[in-house]
């Protein structure tokens, strides 16, 4: 049976209407950030980061106002649901891997795949 897991932080945990409400609280209306950022519900920091991104851009100018989590990825959807595939079918079989072979496994397989942001990285691993 699975079980519930709760989540532990809240980054991220903020809407594009909320980051524009602050940002626009700050730029537009002058409040102060630390204001903005108690009446919006979103970080301090993160609303400063985001209020000098749109000053940098230009008060008229769009910006992104979601973080961009995809960037660092590693494997892309397909490659995730196969790994995860393999080792549910290897656990199904009473041949069930740890965390940390698992882990390896990962590891050689990012390395293995030249379109992989790993593949360019350095291939020293120490387990």
């Amino acid at each position: 049976m699975a079980r519930g897991r709760q989540r532990k932080t809240t980054k991220g945990d903020f809407t594009k209407e909320q980051m524009e409400a602050g940002v626009r609280l700050v730029v537009e209306e002058q409040m102060s950030l630390r204001k903005a950022a108690e009446r919006t519900g979103i970080k301090f920091q993160t609303l400063q980061r985001y209020v000098t991104k749109q000053k940098t851009a230009g008060i008229g100018t769009s910006i992104r106002l979601t973080p961009n989590y995809a960037s660092r990825r590693i494997f892309t959807s397909e490659q995730e649901a196969t790994l995860e595939e393999y080792a549910v079918t290897c656990a199904k079989m009473c041949y069930g891997k740890s965390r940390k072979d698992l882990r390896c496994l990962a590891y050689e397989v990012a390395i293995a795949k030249p379109r992989c942001a790993m593949a360019n990285r350095e291939k020293t691993y120490v387990v």
